[in-house]
């Protein structure tokens, strides 16, 4: 709380501080910081890549965070995530 996020391009929240996540996001809202986590429903709280686990380590990806933060990400990204995440709709990719 209170530290100043101003000039950081990549923030990682761990599950260790999942609880403050929203409260990164709304501290980050018109930069241009990508926010990565690792946590349950990690896009849905803000995120902006968020890595889940079954058998290996992947992510999803959240579009509405990306253009927010007025970041662009690479189709090649996006065609490896297992889920992409676009204004409430999410489009499931499952990769074996």
């Amino acid at each position: 709380p209170g530290e100043d996020l101003a000039g950081i391009h990549i923030l990682y929240v761990g599950a260790a501080q999942s609880q403050r996540l929203e409260q990164v996001v709304a501290a980050l809202r018109g930069s241009a910081t990508l926010v990565v986590s690792d946590t349950p429903e990690g896009l849905e709280r803000g995120a902006t890549i968020n890595f889940v686990t079954a058998e290996r380590v992947q992510f999803e990806i959240s579009l509405d965070s990306a253009q927010r933060g007025g970041l662009r990400l690479s189709p090649r990204l996006l065609s490896v995530a297992v889920r992409v995440k676009k204004s409430g709709l999410a489009l499931d990719r499952m990769y074996a």
